[in-house]
């Protein structure tokens, strides 16, 4: 075995003894009564596809999460366009959000953004 194999083995063994142990399972009692009530319920900005948009977040109102997840998506897509010198092609069109099958869709000069803002039911303890 070469050198660079023999380090390459011996760091992945490495790594595999310094694993945390596995969580315990779960188990679930068919007479166990419900432990959470719905306490209320966020707006849940986010972007098809993509898990590291900057917009990704929870809001508590919608006129907010439009807002800011509007502000995000051309922050992302036209970062120079608040430059004087910059070309018309490079700001976004009319951005638009259209209620879809229960979510909102933002749309940019028609052009679908792949930004969604989602109702997400919150829970909490039962008190």
């Amino acid at each position: 075995m070469t050198d660079l194999a023999t380090a390459l083995e011996a760091a992945h063994a490495d790594v595999l003894a310094n694993q945390p142990p596995a969580p315990d399972p779960v188990t679930i009692d068919p007479n166990d009564q419900i432990t959470a009530i719905h306490t209320g319920k966020l707006f849940h900005a986010w972007m098809e596809d993509s898990d590291t948009w900057d917009g990704w977040a929870m809001y508590t109102d919608l006129d907010t999460a439009m807002k800011v997840a509007a502000v995000a998506y051309a922050d992302e897509e036209y970062p120079y366009r608040n430059e004087p010198d910059d070309e018309e092609c490079s700001k976004p069109g009319q951005l638009v959000w259209t209620k879809v099958y229960g979510s909102w869709h933002l749309a940019d000069g028609g052009r679908d953004t792949r930004i969604r803002i989602t109702l997400t039911a919150v829970y909490g303890p039962n008190a």
